[in-house]
């Protein structure tokens, strides 16, 4: 075997191991002389072959045609020593893939004129179809975080931008391309950066951080800002960076707070025609009126009660979601006088439903410190409850005892119990679940949440449990 063949063998082999096809370009001639594996890029049996270059532009991509002419142009006339370019060529089956061209000009005549040019082709199709799902994927989130109303960034482990949107570009006055690779130092005020420092250590040990905070301009009205920070981890536990959100919330709060002026105002409003209201059916139902008028009168007062009890949840819901304490004035009592107290109040309700109200005797005086308005505030409204959850003919117990270090206040009903999978909604906010008949609750749904807040508020708990044959018991507990 000649030295020449072992060469082409060997060419062959590092050629088919790179997965390139060799060409040979004889400029005078203008003949293209092809490698096998060039005729198998084309989905074609493997063979050299030799064609006239003019026979290879109709299988070009028409886009891509004029700039591969270009080039190719001036490589011919030695304007240019090589050349490197990628574009798309029509296979076998009628479609097209992209291949990557590389050319050099090997050979030149007495003139310096190129006489032959080298080069090889390599199939890039998978590579570019991964770099274009992946342009349209990058095109979409931009697309979806630029229609976002808030700032978003992705930083990498070193608080450099690796992506942000438009928004967030344009608080920062620049463009979402010169973004990148910025720090955050670098693109936020001098405050906020500040504010992110303070948090940092916690980002970096993985956990999510959410604060607030005001952005003062000169001559301009404050920003009030919500801003989280989210860590990305790599294999579970090494940070990598975080996504940053921050969201311009002046407007939510001016609008939050001007619903809660209004519903205090509207709320006020209510309560005071109906404490007037209370007060004329007491002076009526004092002054002895005719038989007939006396149950319509207590009907009337019952109603008048229910009312205010709303009217004053509204009230106390707004402040705890203010973020407020409810008002309250503590002393040393017997814990046994405000819930009767409380019970007393309710005892027409509980008639009206045909429902008897019975409170167990204290073995001994049970001494707290607390408040006595809000102590009635908590039983009447978990015996509310009791009552609305209770059938015509039942019994509500109401008992209170020292259990441990604790004094306990329970409400027993004996209604169909609470339902396993609404337990745990039990004490939220606008919690409701169907009365003992079937049909929906009437009342706010606030009643047992404020009655969480108040013993918490109180340095107690509360909390709830199936009774042994039938009914539930909710109780509250307050330190003796």
């Amino acid at each position: 075997m000649s030295q020449d063949s072992n060469t082409d063998s060997w060419l062959r082999a590092a050629l088919a191991g790179a997965d390139l096809a060799a060409w040979i370009w004889d400029v005078p001639s203008d003949d293209v002389k092809l490698s096998e594996s060039w005729m198998e890029m084309l989905g074609e049996p493997g063979r050299e072959v030799t064609v006239q270059r003019l026979q290879l532009g109709p299988m070009v991509h028409p886009d891509d045609l004029p700039r591969l002419v270009s080039v190719l142009d001036s490589l011919r006339r030695g304007l240019t020593s090589a050349y490197e370019i990628e574009h798309r060529i029509r296979v076998a089956d009628g479609s097209y893939r992209w291949i990557l061209s590389r050319g050099k000009v090997t050979e030149r005549d007495e003139a310096g004129q190129p006489r032959r040019i080298t080069g090889t082709n390599a199939d890039v199709t998978a590579r570019r179809q991964a770099e274009e799902l992946l342009a349209a994927r990058e095109l979409q989130l931009r697309q979806v975080t630029d229609s976002v109303p808030a700032m978003i960034a992705e930083l990498d482990a070193e608080d450099r931008i690796r992506y942000c949107n438009s928004r967030y570009a344009e608080h920062a006055g620049r463009s979402a391309e010169s973004m990148f690779g910025k720090t955050l130092a670098e693109t936020m005020d001098p405050a906020a950066y500040e504010r992110y420092a303070e948090h940092r250590d916690r980002i970096r040990a993985g956990l999510a951080v959410t604060f607030e905070r005001v952005m003062a301009r000169p001559g301009q009205p404050e920003i009030h800002l919500h801003v989280q920070f989210v860590p990305r981890l790599e294999r579970g536990t090494e940070y990598a960076g975080c996504y940053m959100m921050i969201e311009d919330v002046t407007e939510r709060q001016r609008l939050a707070r001007m619903k809660e002026d209004f519903i205090r105002s509207v709320t006020h409003e209510v309560r005071t025609p109906l404490q007037a209201i209370r007060a004329s059916l007491d002076q009526i139902a004092a002054e002895n009126p005719v038989a007939e008028l006396k149950a319509t009168i207590a009907a009337a007062r019952t109603n008048c009660d229910r009312l205010v009890r709303m009217v004053n949840d509204i009230l106390d819901y707004q402040r705890l979601r203010a973020g407020h304490k409810l008002p309250e004035s503590r002393q040393r009592i017997d814990l046994d006088a405000p819930v009767r107290e409380a019970v007393a109040a309710n005892e027409s309700l509980a008639r009206e439903g045909g429902v008897t109200l019975r409170m167990a005797e204290s073995a001994a005086p049970v001494q707290v410190v607390a408040d006595p308005e809000r102590v009635i505030q908590l039983v009447t409204n978990l015996v509310a409850n009791a009552l609305k959850h209770s059938a015509k003919g039942d019994t509500v117990d109401i008992a209170v005892e020292s259990v441990e270090s604790c004094a306990r206040v329970s409400v027993r009903d004996r209604g169909p119990g609470v339902p396993a999978g609404f337990r745990p909604q039990l004490f939220q906010q606008f919690a409701q679940g169907q009365a003992a008949d079937g049909k929906q609750r009437s009342g706010t749904g606030l009643g047992l949440a404020i009655c969480k807040a108040l013993a918490e508020q109180m340095g107690g708990r509360i909390g709830f449990a199936p009774a042994k044959d039938t009914g539930a018991v909710f109780w509250f507990e307050l330190p003796a």
